[in-house]
């Protein structure tokens, strides 16, 4: 869906003078970017026609409506016309670049004259492979074609079987169109050659001065995009480092009056709480309750800021003691419950000892919650590779979740569970990633709804 709304935008782009080469390998492909292309025109006022060789008529009229375009209408007020290659190129039984021009000319200002913003024409190009005019004549006319283009208001994409023409044909259709639509993906053409070099005699010396710019013309744009890339990741860590500091000081402002709040709350419940009344005594309580919950997240806070900003304290350890230190401070949460707990072998790992302990703990605190509706839950810890790299792993039979709310799985105070259901603040996670991409790793996790969840992790 991603590279399909992409390749829309793209087109979305596009403007009168463009002309295009669609290099394509299948029908799907290449009437995912042909008829949003005539789609777009319509929706803008202008004039569109689609010249059709290899797929018949009637098949390009069916693909138009699958994708939903209001081709009847379009085809009765005359904005959208259809037409066969011997309608078009073979008008005159025979391709001449010359007619073909100037009928391209004409029909765009007999649009304007109708009321058309411009003339927007898509064409397949199959019928040249019958031998005649040739593909040096067609490649003249598509370099040619640039000149009309930048003089009327009109566009064009020329369609190109990959599959049904040489390899030597499709290097000179890249060379004579500025933009290239290929795999989906609409692209300024570095090996553009404009038509007055193109048409010219061959001239080698011109050859190696367009080749010497275009390769300095690309690793500027490198070198740009690599300057943009290093001053945003330098405003990302200043925008953290400030973030941090705020949730820092909010977290930590903030706990000594909640836990006045909480204490009072807590007075009152001793003191008068058995003489109030029932409706007020459950407002005590809710109080209570907000109170504690709040000191839960801003503890969760605080620990969130801390491991954004403390230096890492890296040395090589080995990770099965780190975890089975976890296991013991989680004793009191498998009391009463039938847990199988399944360790595999853990490699060493060069990290924070502390803060790992600290992924290990929410982890493992997580896979214990959501296990709770389980009569006999399985938490699994090992590890296994991914490029070479190791990557530790805790899994569980618990209730999972829906992959698709996997975006917000990591952000703070997310929860994809209700409070009612399981308690929690919705910052461990968060936390664990945070101190997992600060030693250079990344965290994802597998799931499915009532299928249990595995969440991995890398440390470099």
């Amino acid at each position: 869906m991603r590279a399909r709304r992409q390749l829309l935008e793209a087109l979305e782009r596009l403007q009168p003078h463009d002309h295009l080469c669609l290099i394509y390998e299948t029908q799907q492909e290449q009437f995912a970017a042909a008829i949003p292309f005539l789609r777009i025109g319509l929706e803008r006022g202008e004039k569109c026609i689609y010249i059709a060789d290899d797929n018949a008529v009637s098949t390009v009229l069916e693909a138009m409506r699958a994708q939903g375009m209001g081709v009847d209408s379009a085809l009765q007020s005359g904005a959208l016309s259809l037409a066969t290659k011997q309608e078009a190129y073979l008008k005159q039984g025979y391709f001449d670049p010359d007619w073909m021009i100037g009928f391209l000319k004409q029909t765009t200002e007999a649009a304007l004259s109708a009321g058309f913003s411009a003339l927007r024409v898509t064409g397949e190009m199959t019928w040249a492979l019958g031998g005649d005019p040739g593909a040096e004549r067609l490649m003249e006319y598509e370099s040619r074609l640039n000149y009309l283009l930048s003089e009327i208001p009109c566009l064009a994409i020329c369609q190109y079987n990959r599959q049904r023409f040489s390899p030597e044909v499709i290097l000179d259709v890249i060379r004579t169109h500025p933009i290239v639509v290929y795999g989906g993906t609409v692209c300024r053409n570095f090996y553009y050659v404009p038509p007055g070099e193109f048409l010219a005699p061959n001239q080698p010396p011109r050859e190696v001065e367009r080749l010497l710019t275009n390769i300095r013309e690309r690793e500027q744009v490198e070198n740009e995009l690599r300057r943009a890339r290093d001053e945003l990741e330098a405003r990302v860590r200043e925008r953290t480092a400030e973030l941090e500091l705020f949730t820092y000081s909010v977290s930590h402002d903030l706990r000594a009056p909640v836990r006045q709040i909480l204490s009072f709350a807590r007075l009152l419940a001793e003191e008068v709480g058995p003489h109030l009344d029932p409706q007020p005594r459950k407002h005590l309580a809710f109080v209570q309750q907000a109170s504690e919950r709040m000191e839960r997240m801003l503890d969760g806070l605080l620990k969130l800021s801390q491991a954004g900003r403390r230096e890492l304290a890296k040395r090589v350890v080995e990770l099965r003691p780190l975890l089975e230190g976890v296991l013991a401070d989680l004793k009191s949460d498998l009391e009463g419950r039938q847990i199988e707990l399944e360790i595999g072998e853990l490699p060493a790992a060069e990290c924070d000892p502390d803060l790992i302990r600290q992924v290990f703990a929410n982890l493992l605190s997580n896979a214990v919650k959501f296990t709770r509706p389980r009569e006999r839950a399985i938490i699994q810890v090992g590890h296994t590779a991914l490029d070479g790299r190791p990557v530790i792993f805790v899994r569980d039979n618990g209730v999972g979740f829906d992959m698709k709310s996997a975006g917000k799985l990591f952000g703070v105070f997310q929860r994809l569970h209700g409070r009612e259901d399981f308690a929690g603040t919705g910052i461990g996670l968060a936390t664990v990633q945070r101190i997992v991409q600060k030693h250079g790793g990344r965290v994802w996790a597998e799931s499915q709804p009532d299928q249990g969840a595995t969440f991995y992790f890398s440390l470099s």
